[in-house]
């Protein structure tokens, strides 16, 4: 599957995720929908595409922080199925997560929060962003380990992005749900 077909796919993947979740709290967005769609399909296709390849191709000469995250290659090291577990879900942190709410707080409400973003009266609450992102991340580990593990482990790469979309779905109803909770 060529490289375009595969981020649009996996950004339609992610705006569905973004959907439901909006579905879930009664509170439907299109251009929230269409901002997410953009923003998955270019600025988040092209960071995971590269960032899993990055996980798959490191190589170092001896292993640190713990042989339980390398396997050996003769004249090297590379990441296990352990160390590209770790490795995406310390990609998708607090930071990570918190900017994702911003993206949604600014395409909300036909784009609004972006609009006055732009004009320097930015209607959102960045401490808030980061206080529910990080209990949204430490909350959401279990299931981020497991759906990691198969989008790294069971997932060709060339594969990964639209495998981590989904896995990005379900992770948007979480994140909607927190929201809404926290």
């Amino acid at each position: 599957m060529n490289t375009l077909l595969n981020y649009l796919i996996g950004g339609a993947i992610f705006a569905l995720g973004d959907l439901i979740a909006q579905i879930t709290n009664h509170d439907i967005s299109l251009t929230r929908v269409l901002g997410i769609f953009l923003i998955a399909s270019t600025l988040y296709a092209l960071e995971l595409d590269n960032y899993f390849k990055f996980l798959a191709n490191w190589k170092s000469p001896k292993p640190f922080l713990s042989t339980l995250l390398w396997d050996s290659l003769g004249e090297g090291y590379k990441l296990n199925w352990l160390g590209r577990t770790i490795g995406a879900i310390l990609f998708f942190n607090p930071l990570w997560i918190a900017r994702h709410f911003l993206f949604i707080d600014l395409f909300r409400d036909n784009f609004r929060g972006l609009i006055s973003c732009i004009h320097l009266n930015c209607p959102v609450d960045l401490l808030s962003l980061l206080n529910t992102s990080t209990k949204s991340f430490i909350l959401g580990i279990p299931l981020a380990f497991i759906g990691n593990y198969v989008v790294q482990v069971k997932v060709p790469l060339k594969y990964r992005f639209i495998g981590s979309s989904i896995l990005s779905l379900l992770f948007a109803i979480y994140y909607g749900i927190m929201e809404y909770l926290l």
